[in-house]
């Protein structure tokens, strides 16, 4: 009898191996990739990149969209998010201030003493904008990580101030 037509087995104890094995799986999903993933200090920086990743994402889809999809998935996974955040300048030297697109802060593991750091996400198409990098550098916590997601770019090269890049084309 397998696992999803054996009465009593709970539906939180999943197993493998087949009709009967009983074996159970091992642990999986975003807690196991949370504790695995590289981090800059203790942000997951891989896991922020697979929840962007796995969203869809047509050419046409509008910045604020995507960003929308975006905080839906990390909410889902425990993350806080918050967008528009403003910082002091956006770097063009014209007295307005800048506004971050998303800084989102990951779930603090079980056990831990210290909530975890903050995510800063700019969203932009092809390229990374002079005034994505002023915002970022902007920020008044060093401790952050700085992630870019380019909606429409298949690579870019390492910028100096983002610790990630993530192209979705």
């Amino acid at each position: 009898m397998g696992r999803f037509d054996d009465p009593a087995a709970p539906p939180s104890a999943p197993t493998e191996g087949g009709a009967g094995a009983g074996v159970p799986c091992p642990p999986s999903g975003m807690a196991m990739m949370m504790e695995r993933a590289p981090r800059i200090g203790d942000v997951p920086l891989l896991a922020l990149a697979v929840i962007a990743r796995s969203i869809p994402h047509p050419y046409g889809l509008k910045t604020r969209d995507y960003r929308a999809l975006l905080v839906e998935a990390l909410e889902a996974e425990g993350w806080t998010c918050r967008t528009h955040v403003r910082v002091d300048s956006r770097g063009t030297n014209d007295g307005y201030a800048g506004i971050l697109d998303l800084v989102a802060h990951p779930p603090t593991p079980p056990g831990a003493t210290q909530l975890a750091r903050p995510v800063l996400v700019e969203i932009d198409k092809a390229s990374i904008q002079a005034k994505t990098l002023a915002k970022l550098s902007r920020w008044p916590h060093a401790h952050a990580g700085k992630v870019v997601i380019l909606t429409r770019a298949t690579h870019h090269p390492a910028v100096a101030g983002v610790d990630s890049i993530i192209p979705l084309a």
